[in-house]
């Protein structure tokens, strides 16, 4: 019998293991194999760190990749980025290679969060009467408009840690820089792949999601000898 399919399953865990423990077992009950580092039957290593063993498992042997963004960013990885962030990463690469498929799913509250501050962004550049008052108010404290509204924009609050990292994110995972650059560029055939990202409430948000894009509602059909 052929092998099954391989989901790793990428976030925070600490906000996500109810979440996380759910989706393995509705993965597995569809007849996946599902790697979720916190689980016991995770493969580990004593002489590997367990950020090593997750993007390898993630290069070596995961045909899909379910990525959670919520309100936190997670342990840091020596590149300056979050494990998260670098097992997305090593998704990526995977993907463009025709070898993986990526689903990214971010909390609701998070991106509207995300958009609120987007448009005081954009109020800011629009606006003269807004922003010559926050420069005024920047200034009479030594700082500087740009440095302001990056500070209104980042902040954290009640709903959201580590908004700046979280934010950046999901910019890189939506693609938007390159899309841009494809755009104003007059290059349709150039726009990068795997940035479509969904956004949930529930756990049956992300079934009812799955059950689109990979199908989990139809029985797998494994290779036979």
């Amino acid at each position: 019998m052929g092998s099954k399919p391989v989901v790793f399953l990428s976030s925070t865990i600490y906000d996500f293991r109810d979440l996380r423990g759910a989706l393995k077992f509705y993965f597995e009950s569809k007849g996946y194999e599902v790697l979720a580092s916190e689980s016991n039957d995770f493969y580990s290593s004593a002489n590997q760190h367990s950020y090593d063993i997750c993007l390898e498992a993630i290069r070596d042997r995961a045909t899909h990749f379910v990525l959670l963004i919520g309100s936190r960013a997670g342990g840091r990885y020596p590149t300056g980025t979050t494990i998260t962030q670098q097992e997305y990463r090593e998704a990526y690469a995977k993907a463009q290679k025709g070898e993986l498929s990526i689903l990214t799913f971010v909390r609701k509250e998070v991106w509207d969060v995300r958009e609120d501050r987007k448009g005081l962004e954009e109020l800011i550049e629009t606006d003269e009467i807004v922003r010559d008052e926050l420069r005024i108010g920047a200034e009479s404290h030594g700082d500087t408009l740009d440095n302001l509204a990056e500070k209104l924009r980042t902040h954290d609050s009640r709903i959201i840690r580590n908004a700046s990292l979280i934010f950046n994110f999901i910019e890189e995972v939506a693609k938007a820089s390159e899309t841009r650059s494809a755009v104003n560029n007059a290059t349709p055939f150039g726009l990068p792949q795997s940035n479509w990202i969904y956004t949930f409430y529930s756990f049956q948000d992300i079934v009812q999601t799955l059950e689109v894009v990979f199908k989990t509602d139809t029985p797998i059909e494994l290779d036979l000898p």
